[in-house]
């Protein structure tokens, strides 16, 4: 994600999309009842994800940066 992260990308609109789509998939992994519906639908488009689930997701500390 840091890779695309728009602090370092400044005015890199593909940067930009490439990381809320990172955000995306991040949130709809880490939270159980979303991955269960993307595992059985194979769709994302559904799902409702807001900034809240990015912010909120508890990251383990072995994949802490």
């Amino acid at each position: 994600a840091l890779r695309w992260h728009p602090d370092k990308n400044a005015g890199d609109a593909e940067a930009h999309a490439r990381f809320q789509d990172i955000g995306k998939a991040y949130a709809v992994l880490s939270d159980p009842k979303k991955r269960a519906y993307y595992d059985t639908t194979g769709d994302v488009e559904d799902i409702d994800v807001s900034a809240d689930d990015f912010v909120s997701a508890k990251i383990p500390a072995e994949n802490a940066l």
